[in-house]
């Protein structure tokens, strides 16, 4: 009985995990969706400086996190920002 119990909370656990991570991973995507003005899957500097909170910093921001410096953020550039904000918390 006790290994039914344990099987069937894991199984809780794992599926509740499961969900928290593709909840967060929706609202990374939603949020890059709201900021990218011309929906063209790529944020350029004026998208990404008009949508923080000191603009004038946006340029030096964007270059930081523009990774393969193409001069757009991808949606997994912008992703890599928020993972690095969250771990530094």
């Amino acid at each position: 009985m006790k290994n039914v119990l344990r099987t069937a909370l894991s199984s809780v656990l794992v599926t509740a995990l499961l969900f928290a991570i593709s909840t967060e991973s929706q609202a990374k995507k939603s949020r890059f969706s709201k900021i990218d003005a011309n929906s063209d899957g790529k944020l350029s500097v004026e998208e990404f400086s008009a949508n923080i909170k000191k603009p004038k910093n946006g340029p030096k921001r964007f270059a930081r996190l523009d990774i393969d410096e193409d001069g757009f953020l991808s949606s997994e550039e912008f992703a890599a920002q928020s993972k690095k904000k969250n771990k530094n918390k």
